[in-house]
């Protein structure tokens, strides 16, 4: 698949980004939010946000750059209950 393909994969189904951090494709992941093809906002089915994820994957560098968006909801909450602050501080993962 070319890059023009999986953008346009990715404006139909903007939930793929997800598979992408799975898989550890997180250049391409971080590239489909930074590009405005998928939203910061979009959350998989636990409501973890795309930055969310990234903390999770500990993928800082990405989550650095991602915080800066301005229309990140910075207080969307996933299905624990939890949003990003929640997570960042069970995080002892030193950066």
């Amino acid at each position: 698949m070319n890059l023009e393909q999986l953008y346009s994969a990715c404006k139909d189904e903007p939930s793929l980004i997800f598979s992408f951090i799975k898989h550890g494709n997180y250049e391409i992941a971080y590239n489909l939010v930074n590009d405005n093809i998928v939203s910061v906002n979009t959350v998989d089915l636990l409501g973890n946000d795309v930055v969310t994820r990234f903390l999770k994957a500990k993928q800082y560098d990405y989550v650095i750059h991602l915080m800066k968006k301005k229309n990140w909801n910075v207080n969307n909450t996933n299905i624990e209950g939890n949003t990003f602050g929640h997570i960042l501080a069970m995080d002892n993962s030193p950066m």
